[in-house]
């Protein structure tokens, strides 16, 4: 699915980076672990070199499907996998994580990964 959402005006997203959403519905760069992800931003939102053209105050997420994502920590094919710092990155769920805050999960890994690998992740809807 593809949704819109508010973000702030001149603040630079580029495309494919993670998104979480805060209260309002509004969306902005993830940026640490166990963030509430939204989806990937769909293209570059207020991203001109000419700053008059930075006045977008939406950005398009895409959600759902196989993503090439990168690891942050050994991941094992069949876990459920969450964002992780710096941002753009996932990381295995733990217990409680699926248990307590379930809204913190995003997909489900397809292959096992160690540190810093690139694999495939079907991201939930």
């Amino acid at each position: 699915p593809i949704r819109r959402y508010t973000c702030a005006t001149s603040t630079g997203i580029a495309k494919g980076t993670f998104l979480k959403v805060a209260d309002a519905f509004t969306a902005s760069a993830s940026t640490g672990t166990g963030d509430i992800f939204c989806g990937f931003a769909h293209a570059d939102v207020n991203k001109s070199t000419d700053t008059d053209f930075n006045t977008e105050t939406s950005v398009t997420a895409d959600k759902g499907g196989v993503y090439d994502l990168n690891a942050s920590g050994a991941i094992t094919v069949g876990q459920y996998v969450k964002t992780a710092a710096p941002g753009n990155y996932v990381m295995a769920c733990t217990d409680a994580d699926i248990t307590a805050s379930y809204n913190r999960v995003i997909g489900m890994a397809l292959e096992t990964a160690t540190d810093a690998e690139v694999i495939n992740v079907e991201v939930f809807p």
